[in-house]
């Protein structure tokens, strides 16, 4: 979908060790747009992987916050059975703060 896409260029951006974490390529601005033009939160790709559960599997905190603020369910279940919580194991302030939403 266009936001699992705008979802993860948004997150290469934020692991890019050139841009020193800032979205230069606007990703999230693009992520925001979407959803406030109607896009499901809750879409996945091929796999039911959504754009939630990428931005927490790659630890990218500011972009599952904007997610969580355009409503996406973190407890949502790929095909594989894992949620966005199970895939932040590795980072630990995304998985606190999932577990709390």
């Amino acid at each position: 979908t266009p936001l699992v896409l705008a979802s993860r260029a948004a997150s290469a951006f934020a692991l890019d060790p050139t841009t020193h974490g800032r979205d230069e390529g606007g990703g999230l601005r693009i992520v925001e747009a979407l959803l406030r033009a109607g896009a499901d939160p809750n879409a996945g790709d091929g796999q039911g992987e959504t754009s939630l559960m990428e931005a927490a599997c790659v630890g990218n905190l500011e972009l599952c916050q904007v997610l969580l603020r355009g409503r996406a369910d973190p407890r949502q279940e790929s095909s594989f059975g894992l949620t966005a919580v199970d895939v932040s194991r590795d980072n630990p302030e995304v998985l606190s703060f999932l577990s709390n939403a």
